[in-house]
C-alpha cells in the first residue's frame, strides 16, 4: 500500500507559496549531479514522526509532500501539485541528462523502466533531492519545480498586451500607429518591437518613410524578418499584366481572403507596398478574421464546427506548377484549443467532389455564413496603399481584398514565416505565446 510522508520546512521556503498563487517569478534551476552522498538538513521522514522536526517555536508546515506508489504530491498553500516518478526522472536537469548550452534533453526516456521510483527523497530548505535505483541524483529547486508542474499550461499574462478583435468602427477609432523606417533602423529595436506589438494587437501594421523602390522595401522587410522563399521569389515586384496565373496579378477586384492557402504551411505574414499607380480604384480592404470567426461561433456553433472539421482543398495551378493543400477553414491550437489559423480563399477552392452530398451542403451553409460576416461593410476597413507606406499583416488572422482598378499598378510583396514572427514576438516584444 502507499506510504504517506510529510515535510516540515522552515521559513526559507515561504517564497514557494508565492509561486503557488500565481506570482511571475524568474525561473531558476536547482541542478546538480553529486558524486558524494548529501546530508541535507531536512530529511524525508515517516509522518508519525514528523513532530521531531517541529520542536522550534517558530516552525510552520509550509509544504506537505506525500510519496505515493507512482507519484509525488506537493501541497503548498492549499494547492496540490502531482508529479509522476516518470516525470521527475525525465526532467532531471543535471549535465548528464540535459545540455544547458543547447537547451536540449539528453536523457533517453524510452529506456526508462515503467515502474521507476526513487529510493530516497529528501528536502533541504528549497531544494528537492531524489536518488534513483541506479544512484543517479536529481535535484530541483522548489521554485522551478512548482512553476513547471504538470498541468501548469501557459496562458495569456494579464499584464501583457491583449489582441483587439476589431470591426470597422473600433479600428477606425483606435488605429495602430505607423512605424517609421528610421525607428526600424534603430539599434534598440524599438521600431521592431512596435511592429510586433501592432501585429499582435491589431493583426497589421504600416511602415512609413520608405522610398518607392523594391530595394527600400527589401531593406525594411529584412529589418523585421527574413522573407519566405516561394515560387514567386523572396521579395518580388509585379504589376497587373497577367504574367502570373494569379488574380492578384490582374486589375480585377479580389474578395477578402487569406494568401497561400494552397501551401501546406501557409505564410504567417504578408507584405504589400504600392510603388506606382496611375489609375483609379485599387483600394485594399482588411478584415479581422478572428473577430469574424467569433461572430459566427456566437451566431451558430454548428456552422463554426463545420468549418473546423469539414476539409477544403485549395490549389494553385499553371503550366508548370500544381500546388494544393487539404485543410480546414478554422484550425485550433492543439494545446490551448483556441482558434489559431484561418484559411479562407474563395478564389482557390477546387471542386467539392471529395465531399458527400450532406457534407457539401453543411460546408456551403457554413462557408457562406462566414463569408457574409467577412464581407459586411461593418467589419471591413478600406485603405489606399501609396508609395512609401508598406503594409504588413498577419496572414493567419487577417483577410484582405482589393477593389477593381484602372491603369498600371506596380507592387512589391513578400511573405513572412509564422515561426519567425512568433519567435520575434517572444524574444523582442516579450509576449507569452
Amino acid at each position: 500500500m502507499d506510504i504517506g510522508w510529510l515535510f516540515y520546512v522552515g521559513p526559507t521556503l515561504a517564497m514557494v507559496g508565492m509561486i503557488a498563487v500565481g506570482y511571475n517569478l524568474k525561473q531558476t534551476h536547482g541542478i546538480g549531479h553529486l558524486s558524494r552522498q548529501l546530508t541535507p538538513s531536512t530529511r524525508l521522514v515517516p509522518a508519525p514522526f514528523c513532530r521531531l522536526l517541529s520542536s522550534a517555536a517558530d516552525a510552520k508546515p509550509v509544504a506537505d509532500v506525500q510519496q505515493r506508489g507512482d507519484h509525488l504530491s506537493i501541497t503548498v498553500d492549499g494547492k496540490t501539485f502531482k508529479f509522476s516518478y516518470m516525470w521527475l526522472r525525465d526532467h532531471c536537469r543535471c549535465p548528464e541528462c540535459y545540455e544547458h548550452m543547447c537547451n536540449q534533453n539528453l536523457f533517453n526516456i524510452v529506456a526508462l523502466p515503467t515502474d521507476i521510483k526513487p529510493k530516497e527523497v529528501t528536502l533541504d530548505k528549497e531544494t528537492l533531492y531524489l536518488t534513483w535505483p541506479d544512484d543517479h541524483l536529481t535535484t530541483y529547486s522548489m521554485q522551478w519545480l512548482l512553476a513547471n508542474a504538470p498541468g501548469q499550461r501557459p496562458s495569456d499574462r494579464a499584464d501583457q498586451l491583449q489582441p483587439l478583435y476589431w470591426d470597422r468602427d473600433n479600428i477606425t477609432a483606435n488605429p495602430p500607429q505607423d512605424v517609421h523606417i528610421d525607428e526600424l533602423r534603430s539599434a534598440n529595436r524599438g521600431g521592431l518591437r512596435k511592429c510586433l506589438e501592432n501585429l499582435h494587437v491589431y493583426g497589421f501594421t504600416f511602415v512609413s518613410g520608405l522610398e518607392a523602390s523594391k530595394e527600400s522595401t527589401e531593406e525594411a522587410v529584412q529589418l523585421i524578418s527574413n522573407p519566405m522563399n516561394t515560387f514567386y521569389g523572396s521579395v518580388f515586384q509585379y504589376h497587373n499584366d497577367g504574367s502570373v496565373a494569379d488574380t492578384g496579378h490582374t486589375s480585377k477586384g479580389l474578395q477578402n481572403h487569406t494568401d497561400g492557402t494552397y501551401f501546406m504551411y501557409s505564410p504567417g505574414g504578408a507584405v504589400l507596398h504600392c510603388l506606382y499607380h496611375d489609375g483609379t480604384g485599387g483600394e485594399n480592404t482588411l478584415v479581422d478574421g478572428y473577430a469574424a470567426a467569433r461572430r459566427l461561433r456566437a451566431q451558430d456553433p454548428d456552422l463554426y464546427e463545420a468549418l473546423r472539421t469539414i476539409p477544403v482543398v485549395t490549389h494553385f495551378r499553371d503550366e508548370v506548377r500544381d500546388f494544393r493543400c487539404n485543410h480546414h477553414v478554422f484550425t485550433h491550437d492543439v494545446l490551448t484549443n483556441q482558434l489559431e489559423h484561418i484559411r479562407f480563399n474563395p478564389h482557390d477552392r477546387l471542386p467539392l467532389n471529395y465531399l458527400s452530398y450532406e457534407d457539401a451542403e453543411r460546408f456551403y451553409a457554413a462557408y457562406r455564413a462566414l463569408g457574409r460576416i467577412i464581407n459586411s461593410p461593418n467589419n471591413e476597413v478600406q485603405t489606399k496603399l501609396r508609395p512609401g507606406r508598406m503594409l504588413i499583416f498577419d496572414n493567419w488572422r487577417l483577410l484582405h481584398g482589393r477593389v477593381e482598378f484602372t491603369g498600371k499598378r506596380v507592387m512589391v510583396s513578400c511573405f513572412l514565416s509564422r515561426d519567425e514572427l512568433q519567435d520575434l514576438k517572444r524574444v523582442v516584444a516579450n509576449l507569452a505565446l
